[in-house]
């Protein structure tokens, strides 16, 4: 027989049950974005945080969890993106992740005189610049009702440091580097347009010097910064309606930097000079001294002479190689090779029909391997000013034994382009990378006279 006890503990345990179950659908509910708009009535602004290398997926989260490999597999990627500044130690690293590094650069001319000096502040590593809701999007109520009260800044872009990321981490604070020469560009988090800085020759007297002739950068502050992305939801209502009319809820995104103090912004970047890159009107017929061609049996590029239209017009060109990158497809990145040196540039004379005859001549020899290159070179008319007959070059090239037969994949994503990607075996079509920003920018170039 079952006693009133016993029906009472019964009772209690189920009421014990349905008050669990009712709790965690509660706690369930709470940390939904609909039970951030319902604790706003209560409390606060409903916001929901997450880690911002954790919710938009930085390459940061993904590294190995094995302290060895995983340093292994950073200094092998870094490497990828340029070489150390001249002198630094590559030890392990100094800051964490989400750090606010302020960098001080100064550029120098030949003679040691400063030519300019700047700071750029950037976020390392990064996690993303000025693509998807969490940048583009209007800050809402929420988002400025937490930034105001925050100790820090919504953030729109991370900033480019000007060096690779994994360097900063491991550059000490105060201590001044110089860069090897080449272009340089760095824009700070709260630029809207990035400061380029072109590494080329200039004519002094009778002698070309590279200017800038010397770069060097200084970390002065490393923050560690709280960086997360909030998400909220809002009720809206219609701004036309007579009377106030719900139009639904809507859902916003932003990312904030805090824990580095309420950044104000830094003197704006130049303004970058506009590049003329083909002869003006009137001028002899564009420049085409220089032509990509693939040898049929092994598939592998080189620049060689178009000697037909060396011939045709019958005066000489100069030739210089400013650029070369190849892409990774393992890590879909770009990296930059070591090319000529920007002090050498190779005149191209027009040769007798006889000669000719033999073939033509390799310009520049590419690396003979299988990858896919990024290549810019610069051709001159020696008998006209540079200023009105200079003429950049830029060509994709698949280096290897199979090309593909088709990479027309209609529209490429932003930030990317269509290419042909070679292997041993095979070659595959692919959105690839734009190479511009790993690759550096475009460098003004002056002929060797």
């Amino acid at each position: 027989m079952t006693g009133p006890d016993d029906t009472g503990n019964r009772r209690s345990r189920t009421v014990q049950g349905v008050g669990v179950v009712l709790l965690l659908l509660v706690g369930g509910f709470a940390l939904t974005p609909y039970g951030g708009w319902v604790q706003s009535f209560f409390h606060g602004t409903g916001t929901r945080w997450q880690d911002a290398y954790i919710a938009l997926e930085a390459a940061e989260t993904n590294l190995p969890r094995d302290s060895r490999e995983r340093e292994r597999l950073l200094l092998a990627l870094v490497q990828t993106e340029g070489e150390p500044p001249i002198g630094m130690a590559i030890g392990p690293r100094l800051h964490r992740p989400g750090t606010l590094a302020r960098l001080h650069y100064e550029t120098f001319d030949e003679n040691g005189e400063r030519i300019d000096e700047w700071d750029v502040r950037a976020l390392v590593p990064n996690i993303g610049n000025g693509t998807g809701p969490f940048w583009r999007e209007p800050c809402a109520k929420a988002c400025q009702d937490e930034v105001a009260s925050g100790s820090g800044i919504r953030m729109r872009r991370s900033g480019e440091a000007g060096i690779a990321e994994e360097y900063v981490l491991r550059m000490p604070v105060g201590q001044a580097f110089e860069l090897r020469p080449s272009p340089l560009v760095t824009q700070d988090i709260l630029d809207e347009r990035p400061r380029r800085v072109p590494q080329g020759l200039v004519s002094v007297g009778e002698k070309s010097v590279p200017r800038p002739a010397k770069i060097v950068v200084t970390l002065a502050e490393a923050c560690p910064a709280n960086v997360r992305v909030g998400t909220a939801m809002n009720f809206e209502f219609d701004e036309n309606a007579t009377i106030p009319v719900p139009k639904g809820f809507r859902t916003s995104h932003w990312a904030q930097l805090d824990g580095c103090g309420k950044l104000l912004p830094f003197a704006p970047p130049p303004e970058e000079p506009r590049v003329v890159a083909k002869p003006s009107i009137g001028e002899p017929p564009d420049l085409h001294a220089v032509a990509l061609r693939r040898e049929p049996r092994t598939g592998y590029a080189a620049l060689k002479v178009d000697e037909p239209w060396l011939r045709a017009h019958d005066t000489p060109v100069l030739f210089q190689v400013t650029r070369i990158c190849r892409y990774d497809a393992v890590t879909d990145l770009w990296q930059p090779l070591v090319p000529p040196d920007p002090r050498r540039s190779w005149r191209l004379e027009p040769l007798s029909p006889a000669e000719a005859a033999e073939g033509d001549r390799i310009a520049f020899e590419l690396p003979q391997e299988t990858a896919l290159f990024e290549v810019r070179w610069v051709e001159y008319h020696d008998d006209l000013p540079a200023s009105r007959n200079l003429a950049y070059r830029d060509a994709l090239v698949t280096s290897g034994p199979v090309p593909c037969n088709d990479i027309a994949m209609g529209p490429a994503p932003e930030g990317r382009i269509s290419a042909c990607v070679p292997f041993a075996d095979r070659a595959e079509a692919r959105f690839v990378p734009e190479p511009e920003k790993p690759c550096g920018g475009l460098a003004v170039w002056t002929p060797m006279k």
